[in-house]
Order: structure tokens, then sequence, then C-alpha cells
């Protein structure tokens, strides 16, 4: 078992990169106004203006919409708004009779900028809140952990071995979500642990309550709402109530969307002002021979896709992705990094995984957890694949799950091996190719 110090100093050292990268390498993070300035970039302190808003009552973003967009004939198309030189104002915000919306989940601004401003004075910088959300998903999964042997290299590499001190270095709303639903993805997890540990009702209703938040978060995670009657099935009661938080969540969602949009399914990508107008196609879609081979592109992206070394620090680059452009989204590349070239240990994990699975009663309650993330990691990845665009922070949807599932196959094959065979060497190659996750993630945060 870890010894308490390892653990503490290992924990420390995954903050102390956080707020590091997080802050630009400054260790400060300034408060900020929620109003924007023209250096701002892109979707930058959309969350302090929407955190302004509600506590103004509203809930349109509280900046002032300029006289010439009466004038653009489509808002939705580009060129459109090129003509009125508008083509880039407010980008990726949604516009509905005549004001613009955040089409990103509201879940972020209720838990952490405005009781941030109400205590503090201020509002944060979006780099903070996702230094915040990523230190939560991250403690989650070391508490997830805690009953498992872990040495410091495992509490390392849960920590760092995703894209997550990569994106630290540019945050906007974009980052912000996809961290917050990390936090919320790894406190469902840890709710499961206790749940197949305990079968205590309370931790299937904790379990629906960050699952809930999960998907109010990341509308992607939906995908995951399959798994929770697969683990409750047998435990009707214990299922009925844990819906009930996805029953409560949901219905709050479509009354903030129908409040908006005139619609309860409608979140703002219709109205996204973006490069075309996105009501033209779905973002996520799998029904025909272009999107299943859209799907399979994608699914490499996310798994295989490498990093590029290269003699001049920080030795590490990402690679621009490449799109079958007539049936993906018309933007430009951007970097992507797959989670087998990262972490191999997380594609062995899943391998162990499969394996372990197909032992069925003989694992320990942790391993069918551990399990039960796991499935919800690929589910993730391949509700990702579906869809028009892969950027590297979408990845952090799945890749600090799959991580710790990994980590927690690794251990109980190896402990399956141990009295058959030595495992001194093993453990100790293991250690080296996470140590090589560990240096990688870490010189991926030195981005320009």
């Amino acid at each position: 078992m870890l010894s308490r110090w390892g653990t503490v100093a290992a924990v420390l050292a995954v903050l102390a990169a956080y707020v590091y990268f997080g802050s630009g390498r400054t260790w400060a993070f300034p408060r900020v106004p929620w109003e924007r300035s023209q250096e701002q970039q892109l979707t930058e302190r959309y969350y302090a203006g929407l955190a302004e808003s509600f506590l103004r009552g509203r809930l349109d973003l509280p900046y002032p919409v300029d006289a010439r967009w009466k004038n653009v004939t489509n808002a939705y198309d580009f060129a459109a708004r090129d003509a009125h030189g508008l083509a880039w104002e407010m980008w990726d915000a949604s516009y509905y009779n005549g004001r613009f919306y955040l089409y990103f989940s509201p879940v972020p601004a209720i838990l952490f900028y405005i009781p941030f401003r109400l205590v503090g004075g201020g509002y944060p910088s979006d780099a903070l809140a996702a230094t915040f959300f990523l230190s939560w998903a991250f403690l989650a999964s070391v508490a997830f952990l805690r009953r498992a042997e872990a040495r410091p290299t495992w509490i390392l590499l849960i920590g760092l071995g995703n894209v997550g001190v990569f994106v630290l270095g540019f945050v906007r709303a974009y980052e912000v979500a996809v961290t917050a639903g990390m936090a919320m993805t790894a406190m469902f997890a840890y709710a499961l642990l206790r749940w197949f540990q305990t079968g205590a009702t309370k931790h299937a209703v904790w379990a629906g309550v960050w699952l809930a938040l999960a998907m109010a978060t990341r509308p992607n995670l939906i995908v995951l709402g399959v798994l929770l009657p697969v683990v409750l099935w047998k435990h009707r009661r214990a299922l009925l109530l844990a819906l009930l938080p996805l029953m409560a969540v949901g219905g709050a969602m479509m009354l903030y969307n129908y409040a908006r949009f005139s619609n309860p399914f409608e979140l703002g990508m219709t109205y996204q002002i973006s490069y075309e107008p996105l009501w033209r196609a779905a973002p996520c879609s799998l029904c025909d021979v272009p999107t299943a081979m859209r799907f399979v592109n994608n699914t490499v992206h996310y798994v295989f896709w490498a990093p590029r070394f290269a003699g001049q620090f920080p030795y590490v680059f990402l690679q621009n992705h490449a799109l079958d452009r007539p049936i993906s989204f018309a933007g430009g590349a951007e970097p992507i990094l797959g989670i087998a070239a990262l972490s191999p240990l997380t594609l062995l994990g899943s391998f162990l995984a499969l394996a372990l699975l197909l032992r069925r009663g003989a694992n320990g309650r942790g391993v069918q957890a551990a399990l039960a993330v796991m499935a919800c990691a690929w589910l993730v990845l391949f509700g990702l694949s579906t869809c028009r665009w892969v950027t590297a922070r979408y990845a952090l949807d799945f890749m600090l799950l799959m991580t710790v599932a990994a980590v927690v196959c690794v251990e109980e094959a190896l402990g399956l091996l141990a009295p058959h065979v030595r495992t001194r060497a093993l453990s100790l190659a293991l250690g080296g190719v996470a140590l090589y996750t560990i240096a990688t993630a870490l010189l991926l945060g030195f981005r320009t």
C-alpha cells in the first residue's frame, strides 16, 4: 500500500503542475471583470458574463449587441456577417431574437463563477476555473484508487496521463466546460465504486446526481445514461431513486432551454455563430457510409494519433487532426493526441479489462467498478467519434476515466500473476512506461 506521505507528495506534485501551467507559469490567478474587450480571445470570459447575467436575473449574455447585426441577412453564415464586419464578433455564442446566449452548459457558472464572485469580490479567470475543475476531477480519482494498492507513479499517472496540462495552456469557455464535465464524471465513477462496495441506495442516488450533472455539463455524455440501468437493473428501488436526479436536472435544463430558445430541446447550437449555419447537419451522427468512415477516422485520432518529437524544447508537439472535410466541420485543423500514444498503459488496461470481464464473479468489488468505469470511457470515446470535430480538449471527456480504470485492471492482473511468475521486472517495465507518459504530458504543457 502506498505510504501516506508518498500519496500526499504525489497529489501535491500534480496539483502544483496544474497551478503552474494553468496560471501561465506565473503561479498567480488575478481576478477579472466580466466585461470583454477587443483583446479577448474567442469565448474568453463568456462564463463570467453568464454568471453576471444570472446575478442580474437574466439568461442572455450581458454584452451589448452591435446595431449592425440587424442588417445581416443570415447571422449564422460567416460570409454574411463578414460583409458587415461582424465575422468574428461573439464567436461561438448563440444569437437568437437579437440577443446573445451561451450554448455551453450553465453548470460551471453556478458551481464556481457565482460562488467565487460572491466570496472573492471579482470573477475568476477561465484558467482558474479550469484548474479548479481539473483538480477536482483528479482528487476524486485519487479517492477512487485509495483502497487499491497504488504506487506514487500511479497517482502521478492518473493526474498527468492525459492532455490536461496541455489544455490549461490556453483556456476559454470550451476548456472550462470540458474540465467541469471531467469533475462530474470523476464523481460519478467514485459513486459507482461506493455502490459496488456497499450496495447502499444512497450511493446509487449519488451516482444519479453526478451523472445528471455530467450530462448537463457535457451533453455528449448522455451516452453514459445506458450504464446506470445496466448496473442497477437487479435493484429496482435503487434504480428508481437514482433516476430521480436525472429527471430533476433534465427538467431544469429543459426549462432553461425553453426560456431562452422557446424549445426545451434546443441547446443553442442551431443558432451558433460559427463558420457555417449548424442547422444544416447534426453535430454528431452515424447513419451512412461516409459518417461510418468518419467514425473510424475519429476513433483512430482519439486512440492512436501520435505526437511529434523534435530536437528543440519542449521536444514534444501535438500534430493537427486530418478530417474528411465534406462531412466534417469546416474550421481549421486543431491539435489532437491519442490516448494510447500518450499512455500505452491505458490500452493495456483496456485489454486486461476484457480479460477480467470474462472472470465475472471472480472479480472483487473494486475491479467490478473499474470495469464499469472502463466501459464508460469507451462509450464516451465512441460517442465523440461520431461527431464532426476532434480536438485535444474533447479527449479529456474519457482520458481520466480510462486511466483510472486501467490502473486498477493492471494492478489486479499483477496480483493474479504474482503466485505464478516473478512480476518485479514487469512492474518496473510498467513503471517505466508510466514515466514516459508523465514526462510527455508535462512537456506538452510548455505549449507556445
